[in-house]
């Protein structure tokens, strides 16, 4: 799914999408547990969270080894996966952008490879989009569904293993070394790991928080309290796919289909 400016012409327009909530309409990784194990499985390992403190992504490797136990492999959680929901209308939006050749579709998430290529695949999206940056995962020999972190980071605010932040700075410094530089960013999101990258958009940049979820209501506090530094971009919320691609349409300046 990665390609380079040189085969694609694209590059002057940089779309940083999430995928939980924002691509999928589920979470991709509770999704999983709760359509494979019993309710008071799932509830016990999701409790972890709070009780033992652990970082989401123990708390799937967990899961993932209770889905083993089970004889649950890939084939079911597979087809686990491709059931779940897109968000209304949000194939069509990045059909509609991924078909222009100037604009790059990235996605950066904290769900993992496997879920996230089964699911652009059952949907046919995996051509419009040039790199997905998630945690790594695959299964083993033995069909245990195996987690790795995308990577180590220094951020404060963000899970261990991965910082969208991280993300979109090292993906802009490797195109500024092949010599181009994003026109325009627009950073699309529900949650609050969505933020991160924000920081780094300037004026001319535009974040789309989902309505109703976490990154709107962290950069609504955020306009209110003055007590942080914010954020430099424009903010245009959006609830499905077709108000976005209105949207898009209109700050982007773009005609699509």
């Amino acid at each position: 799914m990665q390609s380079t400016e040189s085969d694609t012409g694209r590059g002057r327009c940089l779309l940083v999408i999430d995928f939980d909530h924002t691509i999928s309409e589920k979470n991709t990784d509770s999704w999983v547990l709760r359509s494979l194990l019993s309710e008071d499985t799932v509830e016990k390992i999701l409790a972890s969270r709070q009780t033992e403190k652990f970082p989401w992504q123990q708390v799937m490797r967990n899961g993932f080894q209770a889905l083993y136990n089970k004889n649950c492999f890939k084939d079911q959680i597979v087809n686990a996966i491709e059931e779940i929901p897109l968000v209304n209308g949000f194939a069509k939006f990045i059909e509609s952008v991924g078909k222009q050749s100037h604009c790059e579709i990235i996605i950066a998430s904290d769900s993992n490879t496997v879920f996230i290529e089964a699911l652009l695949r059952k949907h046919k999206l995996v051509p419009y989009i040039d790199h997905v940056f998630t945690n790594p995962a695959n299964f083993d020999n033995q069909g245990h569904l195996r987690l790795f972190p995308h990577h180590s980071h220094s951020c404060k605010t963000c899970e261990p293993n991965i910082c969208k932040q991280k993300i979109l700075r090292q993906h802009m410094e490797e195109r500024e070394r092949n010599g181009g530089k994003y026109d325009q960013i627009f950073v699309i999101g529900d949650g609050g790991n969505d933020f991160c990258p924000c920081k780094l958009l300037t004026e001319n940049d535009v974040i789309f928080p989902r309505k109703g979820y976490r990154l709107i209501k962290k950069l609504e506090r955020l306009s209110k309290s003055g007590d942080e530094e914010p954020v430099l971009a424009s903010i245009v919320p959006w609830e499905d796919g077709e108000d976005l691609l209105a949207s898009f349409k209109q700050v982007a300046g773009l005609r699509l289909e």
